[in-house]
Parts: structure tokens; C-alpha cells; sequence
């Protein structure tokens, strides 16, 4: 089917117009609901400003990513304003390539049908999904712009490596290199988990062509690691911050991977568990396909009968029967947790069958998807679902979900059975997009809470109406109206928002004081890192670190951090309750002595 689609010149208009359609809506529907105050949003807004103002990432400012996307924002920055409408535009343009790039891919392998169902699917339950009060994982206002750039760049670049597998076309090979070193640049140790899929394909590819041809493809494949090893060593040349970026990028990856919240999101913490959601949302889809394909076997008794509405009504009331049931019984909360098997699954039955002369263009193209699937979902593996980082990371092993249950499975019946499976594409078409429901209802009920529309110099957007934002929209104001303009503000353990919103400079060189950042430092190196700067002001603010394994700044980890705020500050204004001593959400203000 690949060389196919290759080959035929079909019109893409249609499933082009249902994708901005769903898009737009979309968008309408969540328009400046994304991201939060406190956590994560603010620091990817202040970041970009900071370095704008002539400071250098990893040197002045800590990060625990690749430098191209913070450079980039701050580009955008200069051009169009340090405003929430230009992470927000940004957003935008990220969530379309991406929706325009996975439809591509799955082009190569699934009809229209199927190819703009999933990217629907992507859209509503994925790039603009909101399952909790934080509302930080989706494309557009992301935890951090690294995840959905890299993810991006990783699209692309796979798209240009698969063309070049079905047309045999070299001028893809660079585009492909050039996208995949991008990739390295936003998040080296996931580009260089990626990395391995593109050099088992690339060495298929090499092993049955000629010398010259092998040496040439095996020199593009090795390239991107190679660029990118140069572009990070100009960097640290001009900046020299080569120890600053070991220190922060590869000692946080290291440090992160062991956080109980990291074994959390990856379904360490309870592994028989996870096996047993594997099992069971595998088993699930398995049903509902033969499900399907039984009823579309049942449709095509009618089928002689032009008048008869059986084949078609058939497979969709059997399909929309499954929803309910799945839905009922909240079975749906599972359906992806299967993504962790297929691309597994595929990468092992196609790096079988890789070496056979006669193994098709298809097959290769198969054999590389679903090595980057499995490899790209690493930080998750045991734990493939929408929620938290799955959001960004089930991208591809996506793409794999759709053609195995829309092509691979149906042409295996076909083949066995010997029977046209016409309308079950339709059927399970049908499904997916029913499927979609549930998730979006729970989306759709958080962004809703979040009623109450703040405008601000930077940027205007829509929070909860709650005490908790009241109280932070006041912090943000007494900062601008009864402190210096060039007096410095430290929040602690995270809040760097209220610097960004308040335009109040921060002298340090950490974005926050999580457990996990306390941890990779020392609490020794920060707290030197205090006492060696003039900071005016100090917000304490209720933040509870609890899925970090300690909850609270002050009480359960940096002691010697709040010892030396007590010794050397006075609070002069409080918002709300007093941070910790209670569970009730508030901010204090000190100056010092």
C-alpha cells in the first residue's frame, strides 16, 4: 500500500479540512485554558525572557534540557513580544506539524479513513487533553516545550527516513539527518534513545546495496549524532558550559530516572499491576476487533442486496454497543496501554524478516516505526496511557495502535478466512472516534472549571476561580505596585511565574527548589548560591513537592535553605494561610533585614 500512496496523486483536501475543522474547535474550546501558575507554565515563560536578557542556559540559568528550544522561544521573543500569545502561538504551530506529520506517516500505510482518525484521535485525546488540576500536558502550553519540540523534530524526521525507504530517493536522507540532530538539540538522552531505530534500519538498508551506496547511507545514518556532538561543543566553545550542562542535562537524567515519581509515570512502582493493565487493554482491543471484523462477516450475508442497509448498519451499532460497555464499565481508561505490546511486538517480527531480499519497502518501513515507538516510549513503558507524559511520548507507538487494529489484523483475516472484510475499516473507524468520547469528557470538565479570565501585560489567560489564584494574582500585584522595579524576587520551591508576571528579576541561577533539583545540586551549592547574591524579596509559597516523595519546602527537605530565610528575612505581607502549617493554599512575602 505504501508504494501506492507514493505513486497516486489522490486528493487530501477533504481529510485536511475534518483536521483544521477539529483543530479550530478545539482550540475554541480551550482557548487560553492551558498550563498552570505555579507549576511548570511559569518557568517556561521566564526562561526565554531571562535569556533575552543576555544571560547564558546552563551558566546563569539551569536547565535539564537540550538549549535549541529555549534559544528559539527567546528568538520568537525578540520578534513578537515575551508574551503568553507567543508560547501560545508557538503551541500552535508545534500541535499542526505534528497532527500534518503523523498523518503522512500513516499514509504510507492506511487509507484516509484511518490516517485522519488518528490524527483525531491525537488531537482530542492527547495534544489537548487536561485530566487533572494541572494542566500542563498538552501541546500547546506544555510542562516543557522541549517534550513536544522533540517530539516534532522526531516526526519529521522519521517521516523523511520512511519516504526514503519507499522511493529509495537520497534528498531525504538530509532532511532526515538535519531534523533528527534538531531533535538531539531539544532532548539529547531521548533522541539518543530513538537513535538505535534509524541505525537498524539504516543498516538493513546499507547490507543489500552496493559499496559505495552502503557507505553512503551509512554515513548519513551515523551523521545526526555527529552533528549534533558538533553543534553542542560550539555551543559550550562560546559559552563555556560544558561542565554546567554535564552537571545539570546527563546528572538530571540520572537523577530523575530514580524519583518515586519518575517509577510512577513509568509503572515501576507496581510492576504485576501494570502487566496486568498491559494484558488486559490488549485483550480488550483484541475483542473488540474480532467483534467487529464477526459482525462485518455477518454484514456481508446482505451484501448482494444493493438496498439493504445491513452492511452498513450492522458494524456500526455493533461498534457503538462496544463503546457503551467500554464506557460504562470505565474499560476505556485502559485502551492504551497496549502500546507498550504492538510496536514491541512489530519490532521483533520485523527485524526477522529485515534480511530477506525479498522483504518489501513496507515491511522495512514497519520494521523502523516500530523500533521508534518502542524506544521513544521508554520513560513510560509500563505505563502507556494519555495521562501526565504519555501525552507527547504515545505520539508515534500511536501510528502503530492504528495499523495494526486497521490493517495488519484485517489483512490476516482476509488472508485466512478468504472473505472481504470491506467495511470493517469503517467498523473500527467508527469505534475509535466513539472511543474518543469519554477521554474528551473528562478534558472538557477541566477546562471548563477554568472560568475566570485574568488579563495581564504579558498576555491574558483563563484560571480556576478559586482561592488559590486570587491569592497568587495578588502576589503577583503587590510585587509591581509596593516593591522597587529592579529589586529581586526569589520564589520558593517553584513559582517563577510571579517573577515573569510581576517583571521582577531573579539573581539566582535555579528556576525552582523542587526535591528532585535540591537533590542533583546539593542543598549546600544553592543555599552558597543564595547567600552570594542580593535577593530583596523571598516568596514562600504552598507548592506541595509530594509525588517527589517530600511534600513540604522548609518542613520535609531544605531546612537549611528556610533556617537561613528565617535568620535573614521578615515577613512583611501574607496572603492566605501560612505556607505548610496548614493545608490550606497561601503565599508569604519576605524582605530583608
Amino acid at each position: 500500500m505504501g508504494d501506492d500512496v507514493l505513486k497516486t496523486k489522490k486528493t487530501e483536501l477533504f481529510p485536511c479540512i475534518i483536521i483544521i475543522t477539529a483543530f479550530l474547535f478545539l482550540l475554541s474550546q480551550t482557548w487560553l485554558k492551558w498550563g498552570d501558575l505555579i507549576i511548570d507554565t511559569g518557568s517556561q515563560l521566564w526562561l526565554p525572557n531571562e535569556l533575552l536578557k543576555g544571560k547564558i542556559l546552563y551558566k546563569d540559568i539551569v536547565s535539564l534540557y537540550g538549549f535549541l528550544p529555549a534559544y528559539l522561544i527567546a528568538a520568537f521573543y525578540k520578534v513578537f513580544g515575551a508574551n503568553i500569545n507567543t508560547l501560545v502561538c508557538t503551541g500552535i504551530a508545534v500541535t499542526l506539524i505534528v497532527s500534518f506529520t503523523i498523518y503522512r506517516i500513516a499514509r504510507l500505510f492506511l487509507n484516509q479513513l484511518l490516517s485522519t482518525v488518528l490524527v483525531i484521535n491525537f488531537l482530542f485525546v492527547f495534544a489537548f487533553g487536561h485530566y487533572d488540576s494541572v494542566g500542563i500536558f498538552n501541546f500547546i502550553l506544555p510542562y516543557t516545550a522541549a517534550a513536544t519540540f522533540f517530539m516534532m523534530f522526531t516526526a519529521l524526521s522519521l517521516y523523511f527516513f520512511l519516504k526514503f525507504i519507499f522511493t529509495e530517493n537520497e534528498k531525504n536522507l538530509p532532511a532526515w539527518a538535519l531534523l533528527l540532530t534538531a531533535a538531539f538539540l531539544c532532548r539529547p538522552e531521548s533522541a539518543l534513545a530513538v537513535w538505535p531505530a534509524f541505525i537498524l534500519g539504516g543498516f538493513v538498508l546499507a547490507a543489500k546495496q552496493r559499496k559505495a551506496n552502503r557507505l553512503k547511507i551509512t554515513a548519513y545514518t551515523i551523521s545526526p549524532l555527529l552533528l549534533a556532538i558538533l553543534c553542542y561543543g560550539l555551543f559550550f566553545s562560546a559559552t563555556h558550559t560544558f561542565y554546567n550542562f554535564k552537571e545539570t542535562v546527563l546528572g538530571g537524567i540520572r537523577l530523575i530516572s530514580a524519583t518515586p515519581l519518575s517509577k510512577r509515570w513509568s509503572g515501576l512502582d507496581n510492576i504485576p499491576l501494570s502487566l496486568l493493565k498491559i494484558s488486559a487493554s490488549f485483550l480488550f482491543n483484541i475483542i473488540i476487533f474480532f467483534g467487529l471484523a464477526l459482525a462485518c462477516r455477518i454484514a456481508n450475508q446482505f451484501s448482494n442486496n444493493k438496498n439493504n442497509p445491513a452492511p452498513a448498519i450492522i458494524p456500526f451499532l455493533t461498534a457503538f454497543v462496544f463503546f457503551i460497555v467500554s464506557k460504562q464499565s470505565s474499560v476505556y481508561r485502559i485502551q492504551y496501554y497496549c502500546l507498550t505490546l504492538i510496536p514491541l511486538c512489530g519490532t521483533i517480527a520485523y527485524s526477522l524478516c529485515a534480511f530477506n531480499h525479498t522483504a518489501s519497502k513496507r515491511s522495512m518501513g514497519l520494521l523502523v516505526l516500530s523500533a521508534a515507538s518502542s524506544l521513544i516510549m521508554l520513560r513510560i513503558f509500563l505505563a502507556a496511557s494519555p495521562y501526565l507524559l504519555g501525552f507527547s511520548l504515545l505520539t508515534l507507538p500511536l501510528v502503530c495502535y492504528y495499523i495494526f487494529f486497521g490493517d495488519l489484523l484485517k489483512t490476516a483475516l482476509e488472508n485466512h478466512f478468504k472473505i472481504d472484510y470491506r467495511t470493517l475499516p469503517f467498523a473500527i473507524a467508527v469505534f475509535l472516534v466513539l472511543m474518543i468520547i469519554p477521554f474528551w469528557e473528562r478534558s472538557s470538565n477541566n477546562y471548563k472549571h477554568q472560568n475566570k479570565l485574568i488579563t495581564t501585560s504579558k498576555g491574558s489567560l483563563y484560571c480556576y476561580n478559586t482561592a488559590q489564584t486570587d491569592i497568587f494574582w495578588k502576589s503577583v500585584d503587590y510585587l509591581k505596585q509596593y516593591t522597587p522595579k529592579n529589586s529581586t524576587v526569589v520564589v520558593f520551591p517553584e513559582g517563577s511565574g510571579i517573577n515573569f508576571f510581576a517583571e521582577r528579576d531573579s539573581p539566582l541561577k535555579y528556576p525552582n527548589f523542587v526535591p528532585v533539583l535540591i537533590e542533583l545540586f546539593g542543598e549546600e551549592k544553592i543555599l552558597s548560591n543564595i547567600k552570594s547574591t542580593n535577593i530583596d524579596y523571598i516568596l514562600i509559597i504552598s507548592r506541595s513537592t509530594g509525588e517527589m516523595g517530600l511534600a513540604s519546602f522548609g518542613v520535609d527537605y531544605a531546612k537549611k535553605i528556610q533556617k537561613w530565610i528565617n535568620d535573614n528575612y521578615v515577613p512583611v505581607k501574607q496572603f492566605g494561610a501560612k505556607p505548610y502549617a496548614s493545608d490550606t493554599f497561601g503565599i508569604l512575602i519576605l524582605k530583608r533585614k
